[in-house]
């Protein structure tokens, strides 16, 4: 499988909301930590992309959410996995509304 279609693991960092650990595609033993909120309202991530190329293209006014200028693929899984949790809540909260409404 590719890189580019292997899935990783990411992981909620406990304690520390919008704060996720991502596995790493090249080097399994090392997550990368991906902050959703850090940089002027923009994620981080520790990987060396993120600190050599996006860092970059964010300080010098690069649009925000390009994919490969601004965000990383730890980013991408970061906000895909969130998305997916927020769906979840959101839907458990209506399902649950629906069943009190029903009574």
């Amino acid at each position: 499988m590719s890189r580019e279609q292997r899935t990783v693991k990411v992981t909620p960092i406990q304690g520390e909301p919008l704060r996720y650990r991502v596995e790493s595609w090249s080097q399994k033993k090392e997550p990368h930590t991906v902050d959703l909120d850090s940089y002027d309202k923009h994620p981080e991530c520790s990987c060396d992309h993120y600190k050599f190329k996006i860092k970059k293209n964010l300080d010098n006014d690069h649009p925000l959410w390009v994919k490969g200028l601004t965000m990383c693929r730890h980013m991408e899984a970061a906000y895909r996995y969130f998305a997916a949790k927020q769906i979840y809540y959101i839907s458990e909260h209506i399902n649950q509304g629906q069943t009190n409404e029903d009574k």
